[in-house]
């Protein structure tokens, strides 16, 4: 019996041994699949079958492990598992042991029994310990129940034994199964560790860390869900999202509100959500940050790096329950390696990051003097590439000549330990691969690591600083030469209890006063000048000593000298103060001349009976009382700063503009010209002004003179209208208002030569009333002037129609001039012209053409420009007229000029 018992056991755990074998590929975290389910409950029937191979008979009852199998396939493989296991025990048991029967029907039931209990409590009992308790008691009343059915109370004989059997059996194996669990679990972590670390070693930024991290999490819990946000403060990332099982980088900002659980991973703490039917995170966490709605358990593990929460990684599962803390606790063994990552790239991108950007040269050299580091400042400085020199000897770089200085200083330390150019900074000369020596300033230390000692120098080409400083002697060299030849006074003094003491004087003016050589260095300022000018000069230097600067003119002999005073402040209080001193007495003198000769000017102007004023920048910058009253000023402070615009009238103001302009820079003057101003009354006056270009006050401007002509304008306008009255009227026929012969004379030799000029026809037409003496005769002169003026009144209205000039050319004859008619059009208007005289209905009852006055029409037309004279075309026009009235009257005649 206790041979066969201990073959059960043996039997339990080759079998066990032999699971943890088969599933050591298979993640320790992850659930099985259904397939993997099948396979254990097949694999623990198996071993069912062999356990009751070996069952012993206890008081008449048939005692084996198979419970015990069965209760562990429910643990590896869940109610799946376990029934498959009890299916296998219970057709082996009727196989293997008489049969169907009642004991093998009730054997076979109770074992489903135990199935379905066993599933069930290690599907929803979390606790490990808790399962096998459970599980144990429920073994227990299955088998109690079973025996109890088949037995009656007899089974209580054997129940002890049994009971002690199947606990031990139990204990046993949730032990073993404890142990090598939590073997795998380690090992699969160990496993995970080791290569994340070989996957960190191969990353160059805190980006991919995050990444591979979140996929060996999907790999290690099998889940496809995922997520990593990068913290930075109130600031919340998303960098990568893992669906499907791959990552995708989004790179893309959230708000606390889209995932509230990352107010509680900032504060470090690991959140779990088991199952989301029960509780989930609020917010948008499924769309935002796993972007699937299939979650139904996640994980939310934060990342800290230099006490401050920098990332949180998120899991996912579509599967409630999925997680637990069995797996938050797994992730938590992760979190220091991945911190630790991450401080290892920040402090390698901060070494890249200065080696990289530095324009200095980092060299590194290990015991040997052999170069195993080398910048890309150090490939600029010295030209060598980084596989040109690595594991070159340091002296490479340095000159013949200082190589054997430097490698004694190098044999010096590793003597005695202490280098004289460590931790400080020595110039020396450098040697590029060109072979061109340069200036350099070196900074050089030393530290071991791993037993072995190294040297890092940074290295900083000085060629530019070297000139700059001979460049700031040279200058300061200049500046000694300028203050020394400088043609016043550069002169610094401080205060002492002794009063204002020079602590430099330069300048030429100083050796007149006998004030350089250090005759005046040290003294006090009372003791170099006049004392009848040392109260002023005391007062200024007093104030300038309290912080202010100024300049101030006094009198030293017969010298005028022009003073600045500059204090210098350092850190809020007045250090020293530089005097300057210019001689200006010339100026000064040619100063009081110039005010002489500018009074007299004044006083000149004053009594100048013209009007004057001075503009610049288009303003009045000076004038007279004269300007000052004929503008209309109450004085010369009014007019000052008046623009030009208020002054010139406004059609001529935008050419005296043009014309100022073209002044000021010819400096040209203009002659006088009548122009129009504007009185600031707004009254207009009449001038004739000249101007000039000049400068005043250092400015250029422009003087204008003037006077006012309006009265001389109005007797000027008042002659030219009586003029033209009178040219006028004796240019007008004194009876019918219309030009007279004379006019017609006039406008005739004016036509005439536009005609030939332009090569155009002229016309000319000549009327005579019909029967006019007898008319004049019948009806008398008053009533024959009537006529006249009626006949000259209707031509000169067809004329003004046709652009045509009549005229009275005597007595009863009148005469038209058409320019640029030709001849039809010109006998077309002659037509017109009798239609016109006889439409007047004028009586005329003696006349032998009509009852009422007509107009007899002959004309010429001047075509051909040839050799031909104006008379000759009127004496054309008289033998039309003449033709006209021999053949009746009343009618138009043409004749050709020829």
């Amino acid at each position: 019996m206790i041979h066969d018992l201990l073959a059960n056991f043996a039997l339990l755990m080759s079998g066990f041994f032999a699971a943890t074998f088969w599933l050591r590929n298979r993640s320790a975290f992850a659930p099985a699949t259904l397939w993997m389910k099948l396979g254990t409950g097949l694999a623990n029937g198996c071993l069912g079958l062999l356990l009751m191979l070996f069952s012993v008979h206890i008081n008449g009852t048939l005692v084996d492990l198979r419970q015990v199998a069965v209760i562990a396939s429910a643990y590896f493989g869940g109610i799946y598992a376990a029934l498959t296991t009890a299916l296998i025990v219970a057709v082996g048991r009727i196989a293997l042991f008489g049969g169907v029967n009642a004991a093998s029907v009730t054997a076979s039931l109770g074992v489903l029994a135990l199935a379905l209990g066993a599933g069930w409590i290690c599907t929803n009992i979390t606790s490990y310990w808790r399962r096998w308790g459970y599980s144990w008691l429920w073994m227990l009343t299955v088998n109690c129940l079973t025996s109890a059915y088949l037995l009656g109370a007899s089974f209580l004989k054997s129940l002890p034994v049994y009971a002690t059997i199947a606990t031990a059996a139990l204990l046993v194996t949730a032990s073993v199964l404890y142990v090598l669990g939590q073997a795998r679990e380690k090992s699969q972590l160990n496993d995970v560790l080791i290569s994340l670390t070989k996957r960190f070693n191969k990353m160059d930024t805190a980006f991919s860390i995050y990444d591979a991290t979140l996929q060996q999490m999907g790999v290690l819990f099998n889940v496809q869900l995922g997520s990593v946000i990068v913290i930075d403060h109130q600031r919340f990332r998303l960098l990568s999202v893992m669906n499907g099982g791959l990552t995708k980088r989004e790179n893309r900002e959230i708000s606390l509100q889209d995932m509230e659980v990352l107010a509680t991973a900032q504060r470090g703490e690991t959140v779990l959500f088991p199952d989301w039917s029960k509780k989930r995170p609020r917010g948008n966490v499924d769309e935002v940050v796993y972007q699937t709605k299939s979650v139904r358990s996640s994980l939310h593990v934060p990342f800290e790096y230099k006490g401050r929460v920098i990332a949180m990684l998120s899991l996912g599962a579509s599967m409630p329950g999925y997680f637990d803390e069995k797996k938050a606790a797994a992730v938590q063994m992760l979190v220091p390696l991945v911190s630790l990552a991450m401080a290892l790239k920040e402090a390698e991108g901060k070494f890249s990051s200065i080696i990289d950007s530095s324009h200095d040269a980092i060299v590194l050299a290990d015991d040997d003097d052999r170069i195993v580091l080398w910048s890309k400042g150090a490939h600029a400085m010295f030209g060598y590439t980084e596989e040109e020199v690595l594991g070159r000897n340091v002296d490479l770089i340095i000159p013949l000549e200082q190589r054997d200085e430097y490698l004694r200083g190098l044999e010096r330390l590793r003597a005695s330990g202490e280098l004289q150019l460590a931790s400080r900074t020595v110039e020396m000369q450098g040697l590029r691969k060109n072979g061109g020596v340069f200036p350099l300033e070196m900074s050089l230390n030393t530290w071991n690591t791993g037993g072995q000692q190294y040297f890092s120098g940074i290295l900083r080409d000085i060629s530019e600083r070297r000139e700059t400083e001979q460049f700031i002697l040279a200058l300061k060299q200049e500046l000694a030469d300028t203050l020394h030849n400088q043609q016043g006074i550069v002169l610094k003094y401080k205060k002492r209890e002794e009063g204002y003491v020079v602590t430099m004087v330069e300048g030429q003016l100083a050796q007149q006063f006998k004030m350089t050589d250090g005759r005046a260095v040290g003294r006090p300022i009372r003791e170099l000048v006049p004392p009848e000018s040392y109260p002023t000069i005391q007062e200024h230097y007093e104030r300038a000593w309290l912080g202010e600067t100024l300049q101030f003119d006094s009198r030293i002999g017969e010298y005028t000298l022009l003073t600045a005073l500059s204090p210098v402040v350092v850190d809020g209080v007045v250090t020293e103060v530089v005097a300057t001193a210019s001689d200006i007495t010339a100026r000064v003198k040619v100063e009081a001349e110039l005010q002489e000769s500018e009074d007299r000017y004044r006083r000149l102007m004053e009594l100048l009976p013209d009007g004057f004023f001075i503009h610049s920048g288009g303003k009045v910058v000076l004038a007279n009382p004269e300007a000052a009253s004929l503008l209309g000023a109450a004085g010369v402070e009014e007019l000052i700063g008046c623009t030009l615009g208020q002054i010139i009238h406004a059609d001529s103001l935008a050419a005296d503009l043009e014309q100022a302009a073209y002044m000021y820079e010819h400096k040209a003057s203009l002659p006088p010209s009548d122009r129009t101003y504007v009185r600031l009354d707004g009254k207009l006056i009449q001038v004739e002004a000249s101007s000039t270009w000049m400068s005043y006050q250092g400015k250029p401007a422009i003087m204008i003179v003037f006077r006012d002509i309006t009265s001389r304008k109005q007797a000027e306008l008042q002659m030219r209208q009586a003029n033209e009255m009178l040219k006028r009227l004796s240019s007008l026929d004194g009876l019918t208002g219309i030009p007279n012969r004379r006019s017609f004379e006039e406008q005739f030799a004016r036509l005439w030569s536009e005609a030939h000029k332009e090569r155009s026809p002229l016309s000319l037409l000549l009327l005579d009333i019909d029967c006019f003496k007898a008319y004049n005769d019948s009806y008398g002169h008053q009533q024959g002037d009537a006529c006249l003026r009626q006949v000259a009144f209707k031509l000169a209205e067809l004329g003004a129609e046709r652009d045509a000039f009549v005229a009275r050319y005597g007595g009863e004859e009148f005469v038209c001039l058409l320019p640029g008619a030709e001849e039809l059009e010109a006998e077309l208007f002659a037509e017109e012209v009798c239609e016109a005289v006889r439409s007047l209905d004028i009586v005329h009852a003696f006349s032998v053409v009509d009852r009422h006055v007509t107009v007899s029409v002959g004309g010429t037309t001047l075509e051909n420009h040839g050799e031909i004279h104006p008379r000759d075309l009127v004496e054309a026009a008289d033998k039309a007229l003449y033709r006209a009235k021999e053949t009746g009257r009343n009618r138009v005649v043409l004749l050709r000029e020829d």
